[in-house]
């Protein structure tokens, strides 16, 4: 998908964008599965029961993927140039990103893990 900006609605049902060059704001108000491949650009997924899977190569601004009940996959390159903040009840995070920053509980009761930056980006 080569768009400024694609914006993706559903209220049940699989969102799949194979490559994306751009912005992509995708939203799930129910149940369902989002799977996307950011090549060049940004990502806002919500997700309110389901499973998120993103591979990110290069963002070009912030992102963000949030699942109210369900789990996230999301998929770095090695030395990854930009921040990651993950929040959530239930964290499994691979050894080689969780070495690159620090994990903490939050007052909330929540696990956080913020990563450092690698790079320029």
């Amino acid at each position: 998908c080569f768009a400024d900006m694609a914006e993706l609605y559903t209220v049940t049902g699989h969102v799949h964008v194979r490559y994306l060059y751009g912005c992509g704001k995708i939203l799930v108000k129910e149940q369902g599965t989002v799977s996307a491949n950011v090549v060049e650009g940004s990502l806002a997924v919500v997700v309110k029961s389901g499973s998120i899977y993103a591979s990110v190569d290069k963002l070009i601004e912030d992102s963000f993927l949030e699942v109210e009940t369900g789990d996230i996959t999301l998929t770095v390159p090695p030395n990854f140039p930009f921040r990651l903040n993950v929040t959530g009840s239930n964290n499994d995070i691979a050894p080689e990103i969780l070495n690159s920053g620090e994990f903490f509980i939050s007052g909330e009761g929540k696990e956080c893990f913020v990563s450092g930056v690698s790079g320029s980006g």
